[in-house]
């Protein structure tokens, strides 16, 4: 036999190739062979040249991937040498891409918010100062959290050496629960405090220990400096420094980015909440990037339904994911960075509209909503009204909706806000009054959208002006609600928190307005707020820096002021009284005169005075086409 028998091949042992063979004689096996026409299937050998012209593909990827070239196939007589691109090329832009790289010293500054980008996309000189700090940033540079990415921990010294009394701690514990907890509601407040006193007396996990620190860097950085001073002997920046560096310590040793727990990360986001009153530079929002990451790896984007927790686990992840978003949207805007959201992977709903009391760990069902001003009011009135206003940006596009249609949004969103929690509000209590104020900035703050959406769309001639007044107006609105808020003695306690908050894309559009009509029904009021707002923005070093944003505000605000004096030095006026604004005089007879307008970002304008030519504002429309940011701040 030319081939083994069948028994020999399946044991895998040598075959006499007799028949019967001699090892199935031993075995007392039947021995047979396969049929002599039959072949075993071999695999189909590989030549060398094709594996070499594998091999010579392959390297032609490599340098594809690392020159961006395209790749050449190889040589067939058959065929035409075509280029064949390694990676589809990305679909055409419907328009120009949005988004500007501007030098900052050593670093560059990646811009793509769109109303930030016209404006600096006009004013080429605004590229060199949008990067440079303030005077203030030298002091406060300490309180950057980078830190927290670095294994190796701060370096004790005697500055950082921070010991407190349990009184010390028993009074930041108190400060915080009237001064943070309520306008970052992320603690749940009854079984928090046994914790926090436990790891006050005995110490405790990592987390615990991260937790507390935060704690009490948050309640001194609500404090002003002579009160943090009072209680702790010492300088109120000795000690949130001392306090940073033990958080930073105590999240590396709970392994807050490699094994994230619900206590670290209610940390991280009341720390980097609070971080914002020392400074907004870029690294806060990075740091905050990582720690959205972190929520996802523990699945916070998903609701708590989802996985069976008890209900006080799902609503303390309800309030952890969003208060992580609106952190990401606030830091986001301070560097002109467009924020989308995270579309369809998050479903995690609002937290419940109740007090903290209604809540516990033993609690099976959860409670329905309460008809009652409770302590979740503040957090879920901001979150609304922002859904609300990011819901009504992605439905622009695709279902316009007349002028009427649209302020009806705003109108619907108000009764529904003042029947479900605002009827509730006693702005006698100074957290209510915050809410309230807040609440009436951010509505006003839609309506300015709708408005300044209704100067994009074709209108006609009669419409422009008016239409321009009622965003004036609403932006004026905006503006003096977030100023009390900031300003107010009564609620000092929260002015840490508002103070990093400002309404900038209205003093924008105020600025801008201001350029191209200085006078007007309503122009008194505007320069109030403008003037109010630089104001307290800049007279408190204390306050955190504005952002990069601030650069471009100072240039409008001059060019604003340049084109004020001119009008009022070559034009005649009227007797005004107190509450009426300064306007031109036309003489009877004659047409107004054309005045020329240049604020060096859109050339020459004609201005019909006093009332607003829609061409004077053609700059404003292409610079808010686009104008889709998600707001929470107040």
């Amino acid at each position: 036999m030319e081939r083994s028998c069948m028994q020999c091949h399946q044991r895998k042992v040598r075959c006499s190739k007799t028949l019967p063979c001699s090892a199935c004689v031993r075995l007392g096996a039947r021995c047979h062979y396969p049929p002599a026409d039959t072949h075993a299937h071999r695999a189909r050998r590989v030549q060398k040249a094709t594996i070499t012209d594998r091999v010579a593909q392959l390297e032609r990827g490599l340098a594809v991937l690392a020159e961006g070239a395209v790749i050449q196939p190889p040589n067939n007589n058959n065929r035409r040498d075509t280029p064949v691109a390694f990676l589809p090329e990305p679909p055409a832009s419907p328009g120009q891409r949005q988004e500007l790289l501007l030098q900052d010293g050593l670093s560059t500054r990646y811009i793509n918010e769109s109303f930030l980008y016209h404006i600096l996309e006009k004013e080429r000189g605004l590229h060199k100062v949008i990067g440079t700090p303030r005077d203030t940033d030298e002091p406060i540079s300490g309180f950057r959290p980078e830190g927290l990415l670095s294994r190796a921990r701060r370096p004790a010294s005697d500055e950082n050496n921070l010991e407190l009394t349990r009184w010390q701690s028993t009074q930041l514990w108190q400060i915080y629960q009237s001064n943070v907890d309520p306008v970052v509601k992320i603690l749940h407040l009854p079984t928090a405090e046994p914790r926090i006193y436990s790891t006050m007396n005995e110490g405790g996990p990592a987390d615990c220990k991260a937790l507390l620190f935060v704690i009490y860097f948050a309640a001194v950085t609500s404090l002003c400096a002579t009160d943090a001073a009072n209680i702790l002997g010492r300088d109120k920046r000795s000690a949130l420094l001392g306090f940073q560096a033990r958080i930073e310590t105590a999240l590396i040793d709970a392994a807050c980015f490699d094994a994230p727990s619900i206590l670290s990360l209610q940390a991280l986001a009341i720390y980097l909440t609070c971080l914002r009153a020392h400074s907004t530079s870029r690294s806060g929002w990075i740091i905050n990037g990582v720690l959205i990451r972190s929520a996802l790896a523990i699945g916070l984007h998903r609701d708590g339904t989802h996985f069976n927790l008890t209900p006080l686990e799902a609503e303390l992840r309800r309030r952890l994911w969003w208060q992580i978003l609106i952190l990401d949207y606030r830091a986001a805007e301070d560097h002109g960075l467009a924020v989308h959201g995270f579309g369809s992977r998050a479903d995690t709903r609002l937290p419940l509209h109740v007090d903290d009391s209604d809540l516990s760990p033993e609690l099976r069902i959860l409670p329905g909503p309460r008809a009652k001003w409770t302590e979740m009011s503040l957090f879920l009135l901001t979150s609304e009204i922002g859904i609300a206003i990011q819901k009504f940006h992605n439905a622009t596009p695709t279902q316009p909706l007349e002028s009427a249609q649209r302020l009806q949004t705003v109108h619907d969103l108000t009764a529904y806000i003042e029947g479900a929690y605002l009827r509730h509000c006693n702005i006698n209590i100074p957290i209510q009054k915050v809410a309230w104020l807040s609440t009436r900035s951010l509505l006003a703050k839609f309506e300015f959208i709708i408005h300044q959406q209704g100067l994009n769309n074709e209108q006609p001639h009669e419409l422009v002006s008016l239409t321009a007044e009622h965003t004036l107006l609403a932006a004026c609105l905006c503006l003096e609600q977030s100023l009390e808020l900031q300003t107010d003695d009564l609620l000092r306690g929260f002015r840490w928190l508002f103070a990093s908050y400002n309404q900038f894309h209205c003093l924008t559009y105020i600025l801008w307005h201001l350029c191209a009509q200085p006078s007007g029904p309503h122009v008194m009021r505007a320069w109030k707020v403008v003037d109010l707002i630089f104001d307290v923005t800049e007279s408190d070093l204390s306050r955190p820096d504005p952002g990069p944003i601030w650069k471009v505000l100072q240039h409008l605000r001059e060019k604003a002021t340049q084109r004020r004096q001119t009008e009022t030095t070559s034009s005649p006026t009227r007797d005004a009284g107190p509450s009426e604004d300064v306007t031109l005089e036309r003489r009877s007879g004659e047409e107004p005169p054309l005045q020329e307008f240049d604020v060096s970002l859109g050339g020459p304008r004609d201005i019909l005075a006093p009332d607003i030519d829609p061409s004077s504002l053609s700059e404003w429309i292409n610079l808010s086409e686009t104008l889709g940011i998600f707001q929470f701040d107040s």
